[in-house]
């Protein structure tokens, strides 16, 4: 009795295991394709902004000038694959699996790229600007949908692709730069820090670069003919400071105090090409507090000498009632200063 219920468990247990396989067949994973991470974050270079809503940082010029090479990597590559295929498509949705379409040299939907060596399961390629747009690539903005495809020859125009052998992904390049800000006044005055207030033209921009040449200016405060930072001329390759808005806020602290400064503006868009430069002057001004000044015009050079010398503290405790009375005239005096010279720039 017990060794036919034996029998009749592992029957049934064998039964279970063949149905369960039956109803949960293996996957096979789809290829995949991926910028890596070396490429600075540029994930999201997969769209051609058209709106201010769009998304996305496509190649720029100075790069499709400099024909990087962009960085990709293929996950889920199947075995016996030795090449991979690249192909340009009109869309996504073009039929470039189908081997008659690709064949086809008529059809401009599915055209022939690149081919590259693979490797299994994980395949990492450096493929040009100018493999990918052809060599006219930096003439004109383009948006295209690439696909790869897991094969065992170059070219290949007699296979029909299946869905576990193709991957697709859309890149980007912008050529045309932005046009230039326009400045707001100036020239403009500050201490530690100088503001600098402009207009960025419409469009989808992420900021504005700024530049800071500190022996840009006359001493009348107009922009010097021979310095490195001059209107409607190409920006510097490198220093400059990207800031969002439409305010900048230039660091005037290694600037000299009473001696005009270059500042610099382009406008940025998303593919990070600039504008051509507008220029203004901007001069470092000593803006003291009212202590200071009072403290300075009693002839102290020493700050904390003459804090003492009067019994207040920083935060201006101890204070007798005279003195008390003077540095509130103080204050006044030194804001209602600051009012008019703010009014003034």
């Amino acid at each position: 009795m017990r060794t036919t219920h034996r029998l009749w468990l592992s029957a049934l247990v064998a039964t279970l295991g063949a149905s369960s396989a039956f109803a949960s067949p293996a996957r096979a994973q789809t290829m995949s394709v991926r910028f890596t991470e070396q490429f600075g974050g540029r994930e999201l270079m997969t769209f051609l902004y058209e709106t201010p809503e769009a998304t996305g940082q496509p190649l720029s010029l100075r790069e499709c000038e400099e024909n990087i090479a962009i960085p990709l990597e293929l996950a889920n590559v199947p075995t016996g694959t030795t090449q991979i295929d690249v192909w340009f498509g009109s869309s996504a949705d073009a039929d470039c699996p189908t081997a008659s379409v690709r064949a086809d040299t008529t059809n401009t939907s599915c055209e022939y790229v690149a081919t590259f060596s693979a490797m299994v399961p994980t395949t990492e390629i450096d493929a040009t600007v100018r493999q990918l747009f052809g060599a006219d690539a930096c003439e004109t903005s383009a948006d295209r949908t690439f696909f790869f495809f897991a094969s065992t020859t170059a070219q290949n125009t007699s296979k029909d692709f299946t869905t576990a052998e193709t991957t697709t992904l859309r890149i980007a390049l912008d050529v045309d730069p932005p046009g230039a800000p326009t400045i707001d006044g100036g020239p403009f005055e500050g201490d530690e820090s100088i503001e600098v207030t402009y207009d960025l033209p419409e469009g989808t921009l992420v900021g504005a670069n700024v530049y800071v040449d500190p022996e840009g200016c006359t001493a009348d405060g107009e922009v010097d003919p021979s310095g490195s930072l001059q209107d409607g001329a190409e920006p510097p390759t490198s220093g400059g400071d990207l800031q969002r808005g439409e305010t900048a806020t230039v660091d005037a602290s290694d600037l000299a105090y009473d001696q005009y400064a270059a500042v610099g503006i382009t406008a940025v868009d998303q593919a990070r090409n600039e504008s051509t430069l507008v220029v203004t002057c901007v001069l470092r001004v000593e803006i003291e507090g009212a202590l200071s000044s009072y403290c300075r015009s009693k002839g102290y050079e020493d700050m904390d000498a003459c804090l003492a010398e009067y019994e207040c503290s920083v935060l201006g405790a101890g204070l007798g009632g005279e003195a008390r009375v003077t540095m509130i005239v103080l204050l006044g005096a030194a804001l209602l200063v600051l009012g008019r010279r703010s009014r003034r720039s």
